[in-house]
């Protein structure tokens, strides 16, 4: 089994989405160097039980694999780390922390109904409704945008929107978790259904107030 580093934080982290550490503890500044140095991946897990800082915090069972893309070291041995995600896994065993911790995980290949009908109707729905939402933001701010790309992959397009919605990390952990494509995908319906609905609200009043002279809403 591959050993990984590990980075318990309180956030969730996909392939594809890119996150900035700023990284102070004396440990998990050894955990850069080595990782730079044998230009490896370390794993980044949602805290289930402790905190980010200290020590002793337990991670729950899926991450995700991510890599340095960029990192400044300052002049009192702190970094500033870009971090990409890879792949998820999944923790088989629990090495123990020294001084941070180690896993023995397995790392889990792509859903298996990614090319199944079901998925490719729901990337398709999910596209529309997340071009729907970025379209209701930028009314907000007075702006328009004809196109949004996104990927073409259900996995990818997934990971994306995930990536980017303000939504709870536990709901976000589901979505990390799920075996199957569509159920994320259909997950992430759901969800700007509800936040788009709400914009929609926002919308009609910053509509009504710039009709009436009031200015902008903020």
């Amino acid at each position: 089994m591959p050993i990984l580093r590990l980075f318990p934080l309180n956030t969730v982290v996909f392939p594809g989405q890119r996150i900035p550490l700023h990284i102070f503890e004396p440990r998990y500044r050894q955990l850069v160097r080595e990782v730079l140095d044998e230009d490896a991946e370390f794993g980044i897990a949602l805290i289930k039980q402790g905190r980010e800082a200290g020590g002793g915090a337990t991670p729950v069972d899926v991450g995700c694999a991510v890599r340095i893309v960029d990192a400044y070291e300052t002049e009192d041995g702190r970094w500033d780390i870009v971090c990409e995600g890879i792949r998820r896994f999944r923790i088989t065993e629990n090495l123990g922390e020294d001084p941070f911790l180690r896993c023995e995980v397995e790392f889990l290949g792509p859903p298996e109904d990614a090319q199944d009908e079901p998925a490719q109707e729901a990337a398709r729905e999910l596209a529309e409704i997340y071009g729907e939402h970025l379209r209701l933001i930028l009314s907000l701010q007075d702006c328009w945008q004809r196109d949004f790309p996104v990927p073409r992959s259900s996995i990818a397009l997934a990971d994306l929107v995930a990536a980017r919605l303000e939504i709870p990390q536990s709901v976000k952990q589901e979505l990390l978790e799920s075996p199957q494509v569509a159920r994320r995908l259909e997950m992430l319906v759901e969800v700007l259904a509800v936040e788009n609905g709400q914009l929609k609200r926002r919308l009609a009043g910053h509509q009504r107030k710039r009709v009436a002279g009031l200015g902008v809403l903020n």
